[in-house]
């Protein structure tokens, strides 16, 4: 039974072993440009991450061109981010903590430390709005990625590509439907399905399992419930062992992928850093449970990262991160 029905199970101890000894480790364009929204200790421990085992990844060609297309606008994005964290203190300290006899219980000290925090936000954007012209991060991404990404699709196989990718997304088969845009065709991308496909194909070519890194946590992917993600879509994992003639996809979110990277390939990797990586959605439960589909309900329905109170996470973590804080956009291309 287990065979004819593997995405509901989650792999065995021994699929594990010879998986992560063994697998081509693919990160999507998410995964990617999540190094600017980092902190600095993170997106340093990151790139450290896959310089170690560079030797063990490959991109399709879809993620890497989302990657490229996509990589200002999310540098942008976060440099908007720590303005708006900035301008928000600025106008509590200059509206609100002005006069001190407002305030009888907060200290001048506690009142300076607000001033440095916006001192280090002015740094930490001015240093991020320099990445549009003068990126490091993109060189490494590029270096590490030498002749590790897979060939562009030629027309026909755009085209094909993209009326397979239609049809799935009418029809709500994952990945990808939930970016469908049913009022403008000619929007429709179809990156998530193209991404999937090219996977699926370098895993037959080159008879691997693939280990897949994603902080795309919409439910075209994963499978939740009672508000957690309980892991990939079953879907997913049949279609890839069937396409794949019997190969194996483990599909893991950043924070996830580090938390086992540390062990298995003896990198240190602090738990603030794997803590700032985790998803905001939900504890990931896919190496603790049997996966069980849920009943429909608007309560089990996943929200994307972005539909989380903005104003509360930059807040929360203007202080710890002055290099701003970590987002996941739906608007970048993909």
């Amino acid at each position: 039974m287990r065979n004819l029905f593997l995405g509901y199970y989650k792999p065995t101890g021994e699929e594990v072993h010879k998986l992560w000894k063994d697998a081509h480790i693919v990160l999507d364009a998410n995964a990617l440009l999540n190094i600017y929204s980092y902190s600095k200790q993170t997106r340093d421990t990151a790139i450290n991450v896959l310089e170690n085992i560079k030797d063990r990844l490959w991109l399709p060609h879809q993620f890497a061109s989302e990657y490229q297309k996509n990589r200002l606008f999310r540098i942008s994005q976060e440099t908007k981010n720590i303005a708006d964290v900035k301008t928000k203190i600025q106008n509590l300290l200059n509206n609100e903590i002005k006069s001190l006899r407002k305030h009888p219980f907060l200290a001048e000290v506690q009142v300076q430390q607000l001033h440095k925090i916006c001192e280090a936000l002015e740094n930490a954007e001015k240093q991020h709005e320099q990445l549009l012209t003068d990126d490091p991060f993109q060189e490494k991404v590029a270096e590490i990625f030498n002749n590790k990404v897979g060939c562009s699709p030629n027309e026909s196989e755009k085209n094909e590509l993209h009326n397979d990718g239609k049809f799935r997304y009418q029809n709500r088969i994952p990945p990808g439907y939930c970016d469908y845009n049913e009022k403008n065709e000619e929007a429709n991308t179809y990156g998530d399905y193209i991404g999937w496909r090219q996977v699926i194909n370098h895993s037959k070519d080159k008879k691997v399992d693939i280990i897949l890194v994603t902080d795309d946590f919409k439910e075209d992917w994963w499978l939740k419930a009672m508000g957690k993600r309980v892991g990939p879509r079953p879907e997913l994992i049949n279609e890839f062992n069937a396409e794949s003639e019997g190969r194996t996809v483990h599909i893991h979110s950043v924070s996830s992928f580090l938390s086992k990277a540390s062990g298995i390939f003896a990198i240190e990797i602090s738990e603030e850093v794997i803590e700032e990586a985790r998803a905001p959605d939900a504890e990931d439960t896919y190496s603790k449970k049997k996966l069980v589909r849920p009943k429909k309900s608007e309560a089990d329905t996943p929200k994307n990262s972005s539909s989380y109170d903005g104003a509360e996470r930059k807040l929360g973590k203007a202080e710890r991160y002055p290099d701003g804080p970590k987002t996941t956009n739906v608007t970048e291309e993909g």
